[in-house]
């Protein structure tokens, strides 16, 4: 499957890009960087950025990457895909300082309205409703903006969410918002640092015999060097998602998000021209 990355087909190109950097296929880094630069479409261009995060690069590329990006930020129509590719640079940072991205603002949090359990979260959504343009206020509100993409808008820290009520039932995403700790992907999950003369917690970015750079901002980037002797590694128990972010949202809020959530048009959108295709080779 090699030869067919990179083809013309958006599909092919995610699936051969997942299993070349599973496989940890060589020079995979400038193949997705020439994607990302020659491709003008959004979708290729999200699944280009995404791939970028599991492939190895060193200086020199970095260089390249951020050379690419750029092209990404300045690129007429790009600008949905610029929120996404600063946070991409974020999680490539190793602390050289080769890759930069613009300072996100410090997140602010609205107080709590409503302490939100697990039952009464998923009795408000179950009853219907909501507004789907409402849901993108309360998709802000919340703070899911910041790190998880969904359609158009959002960072990309933690796991997509288009078309995530599609994939999952209501119970399940109630449980994962309401006790984010409760099941961490290996993909996201945060590592508790030890040192012989400090600890820290934080997404691991750069990982070298005698320190590691950890990112600790669990909403944007605060790059921490924990230098030394590395005693341990080990997973952490929490999420970097905080509990009680939904708190911040009432019933109808709530009810405005899922409806948010459920808009899948974008999706049906990209999923019948494959039916189509289907249906012609049958």
């Amino acid at each position: 499957f090699d030869s067919f990355f990179v083809s013309n087909d958006l599909a092919i190109d995610r699936l051969c890009g997942d299993l070349l950097a599973r496989l940890r296929a060589p020079n995979l880094s400038q193949r997705v960087i020439s994607w990302l630069t020659d491709q003008g479409a959004e979708a290729e261009g999200l699944a280009a950025l995404r791939l970028l995060r599991f492939t190895a690069a060193d200086q020199l590329q970095d260089a390249r990457i951020q050379a690419a990006l750029e092209v990404v930020r300045n690129r007429q129509g790009g600008h949905s895909l610029r929120g996404f590719a600063d946070q991409i640079v974020r999680e490539l940072d190793d602390g050289s300082g080769v890759l930069s991205a613009p300072e996100l603002a410090p997140p602010v949090l609205p107080d709590p309205v409503t302490r939100w359990t697990e039952s009464s979260l998923l009795a408000a959504v179950s009853g219907g409703g909501g507004s789907v343009e409402k849901g993108q206020l309360a998709y802000e509100r919340a703070l899911c903006s910041r790190c998880h993409r969904f359609q158009q808008l959002g960072g990309g820290a933690g796991p997509d969410l288009t078309g995530v009520r599609a994939r999952f039932s209501d119970i399940d995403l109630v449980r994962a918002i309401v006790s984010p700790s409760r099941d961490i992907s290996d993909q996201y999950q945060w590592s508790i640092v030890t040192t012989e003369d400090d600890l820290g917690v934080g997404r691991i970015l750069r990982r070298e015999p005698d320190a590691m750079v950890l990112n600790t901002d669990p909403f944007g980037y605060q790059p921490l060097t924990m230098a030394g002797k590395i005693i341990s590694v080990e997973p952490s128990p929490d999420s970097p998602m905080p509990p009680g972010l939904i708190d911040t949202l009432d019933e109808g809020q709530v009810r405005d998000l899922w409806a948010y959530l459920g808009n899948s048009t974008r999706i049906k959108d990209q999923i019948a021209p494959l039916r189509d295709n289907g249906k012609q080779g049958q």
